[in-house]
């Protein structure tokens, strides 16, 4: 199987499960506008998301969970590795739907306030969340039956509703396990981090700024943010490097001296490990199709 789509009651699902010989790309416009949901079961898949200067990548690996909100027919384009099999659960739900499912809970209901009350045509809920055993055995059953037709279209209704609850109960667990007043703290530490890309405060540092000790500071960020302190800031480096060599007209010191290297070398085997390409062949795109 390499691509199915089923539009189920209020709920469009997409199945991937497939391995393509060669670096592959595809192009496609957002089915409804809604809350998406995307579980990486396996692979690595590179995700861009609108066009021009307002265009968004990501680049997703295998054992996570994407949360966004997208308008319909903004155009998304997969750029698929070769290296691993792709095996992926997305799901698409009106946002009055998923609002309806989560009203009665406080904590779910904070959680995914910034996708359900955010106005931009693209808004990804700035928390990396890992596919647990539990949400994995389930991604796992949309794969593995042998039904066709009404049998299974209602096999796969269950499956979505189990595939939710599984999802939901563990974002609660984890968000439970942090006090409120750690957790204002601890987006305090982020916001700390990401307007100090190119000089962030140590961990010490951070964790006096912000009121925590360092057991609190280094354990409640992993479970909210879904990394520890510094992956996390080492994504968002990269992130706003990709962008500057991309969209802004840097050059690859610039944009290594702007997150805080100054080493090309180091920067470019961080900016490596994350998007899995050289920034010197961004550079040399954005350059090529300014002519």
């Amino acid at each position: 199987m390499q691509n199915k789509l089923f539009h189920i009651n209020d709920y469009v699902l997409i199945l991937d499960n497939y391995r393509p010989a060669s670096p592959k790309k595809q192009r496609s416009a957002t089915i409804v506008s809604g809350i998406g949901l995307v579980f990486y079961g396996s692979g690595e898949v590179q995700v861009e998301v609108g066009e021009g200067r307002n265009k968004v990548k990501e680049f997703k690996k295998s054992g996570r969970i994407s949360v966004f909100y997208c308008d319909e027919n903004l155009p998304v384009t997969q750029y698929i590795s070769p290296k691993k099999a792709v095996q992926k659960v997305t799901l698409f739900f009106p946002k009055n739907k998923w609002k309806s499912i989560i009203e009665d809970d406080r904590i779910l209901r904070n959680y995914f306030k910034p996708v359900l009350h955010r106005k931009e045509s693209y808004i990804k809920l700035d928390r990396s969340f890992h596919i647990t055993p539990s949400v994995q055995l389930v991604i796992d059953r949309f794969f593995s039956h042998s039904y066709n037709g009404t049998l299974e279209k209602l096999y796969l209704e269950s499956k979505i509703v189990e595939l939710i609850f599984a999802y939901l109960k563990s974002v609660e667990r984890g968000s439970e396990k942090i006090a409120p007043p750690d957790r204002d703290k601890l987006y305090h530490a982020r916001e700390l981090l990401l307007d100090k890309l190119d000089s962030p405060p140590s961990l010490n540092h951070l964790a006096r700024l912000t009121g925590l000790n360092t057991f609190k500071l280094k354990n409640g960020f992993k479970q909210l943010f879904g990394l520890p302190v510094y992956k996390y800031l080492q994504q968002k480096r990269m992130e706003k490097a990709f962008e500057l060599l991309e969209n802004k007209d840097f050059t690859v010191q610039e944009a290594a001296w702007y997150v805080g290297y100054e080493s090309i070398g180091s920067f470019s085997n961080a900016f490596y490990k994350i998007f899995g390409y050289r920034p010197s062949e961004i550079a040399k795109k954005s350059l090529s199709n300014k002519k």
